[in-house]
């Protein structure tokens, strides 16, 4: 209630809204607290919550844009241990944007995460699954909504008054394209423009979730591209979780521009092992799959290149996998990988696919 009558006699609009948001996460934190309270206390709470949902409900109609914007936030935030949030959320905000806009806020607000320590998991995972069940057009405003945000912050950083993080609408975007296909990217029309989404999210600084996430999209697109590639070697001397994710995208590329395998090829002599070990792996996910590009005179042309490669003393450098936190297991020495990467480019797409190995720690 005291958050709340900020919200209605403050007359600065920061304070406002700072307000309003925090009322949703209190909200939260009473709801946990009344559930091991008496049973005299559960009531009172119960009504203090209830006054507090519908004062809530109240500023959804405001004339104050940012006090709508903040009270869709606060409602989405104080709903989420309800079974039915999600039909709640459709009955009380006005269409998918505003829903989806609200969530995004909600994930993004730090001072949720005091209150419920899974509450961004469980509920990026509660956004997807409502969004791939939407009809299609209701799911392209959506993805449309994530591109555009992502883009605001991430390509252009155009500055807006929106608390939304660039690593929960990437991270959105992710998750959701898990559910979707390369070509459903293209039917959107939207191909061409995610894939810079995900490369520039990939190459950010700030964030290594914002990272991982824009490497794990960049890998259910399917395609590798020479930027693509960079920013794969950068991830191998990332962090932890930024280098898992690109190692076990490398087993998702299907289509390869030209100039990324003279990339891949002048990678495998990288004095990085970590990097020359993914570039001949990639090399041999190229060679096993059809495409009607490479034809045969460019096959034997990597071919011959890595038979060059394989004479140098380079290729003696031993890999090492951290299957385990602080735990390295000796994989061999990086010729062994080059050569399984030769028997598939010459075998093509009827070769025999070694079982990937996993890399925790580098």
């Amino acid at each position: 209630p005291v958050l709340l009558d900020i919200v209605k006699k403050e007359e600065d609009p920061i304070t406002r809204g700072l307000a309003l948001r925090s009322s949703g996460w209190v909200l939260i934190a009473a709801h946990r607290f009344s559930e091991s309270s008496s049973k005299k206390d559960q009531k009172k709470f119960t009504s203090l919550i209830s006054h507090s949902l519908s004062d809530i409900k109240g500023f959804l109609t405001s004339p104050d844009t940012g006090i709508r914007t903040a009270a869709a936030c606060a409602l989405a935030s104080a709903l989420q241990d309800d079974k039915d949030r999600m039909t709640l959320l459709k009955t009380h905000l006005n269409g998918v944007d505003i829903i989806l806009q609200a969530l995004v806020e909600s994930i993004s607000d730090n001072a949720v995460y005091w209150i419920v320590d899974d509450y961004q998991e469980r509920t990026t995972k509660q956004t997807v699954e409502w969004m791939v069940n939407l009809p299609v057009s209701q799911q392209t405003r959506c993805i449309q909504f994530l591109m555009h945000e992502g883009s605001k912050r991430i390509i252009t950083h155009t500055d807006d008054e929106s608390i939304m993080d660039s690593g929960v609408i990437i991270s959105l975007l992710a998750r959701l394209s898990d559910h979707l296909v390369p070509d459903d990217w293209a039917r959107f029309n939207l191909f061409q423009e995610v894939l810079e989404l995900g490369i520039a999210a990939a190459k950010n600084s700030n964030c290594d979730i914002t990272r991982k996430s824009g490497i794990h999209l960049l890998g259910n697109l399917q395609y590798f591209s020479a930027p693509v590639a960079q920013v794969l070697f950068d991830a191998c001397r990332d962090v932890t979780s930024v280098y898992k994710e690109a190692f076990d995208a490398i087993n998702k590329f299907k289509r390869f521009d030209e100039e990324s395998i003279e990339l891949l090829l002048q990678a495998v002599g990288d004095p990085r092992i970590s990097v020359a070990w993914n570039a001949a792996r990639l090399l041999g996910e190229w060679g096993v799959n059809r495409n009607e590009k490479i034809g045969g005179i460019g096959r034997l042309q990597v071919a011959s290149q890595l038979l060059r490669i394989l004479d140098t003393s380079e290729t003696e450098r031993i890999v090492y996998n951290f299957s385990k936190l602080y735990l390295e297991q000796r994989v061999g020495p990086l010729y062994d990988v080059l050569y399984d990467s030769l028997m598939r480019v010459i075998a093509g797409p009827n070769a025999e696919m070694p079982a990937p190995e996993h890399r925790e720690d580098h």
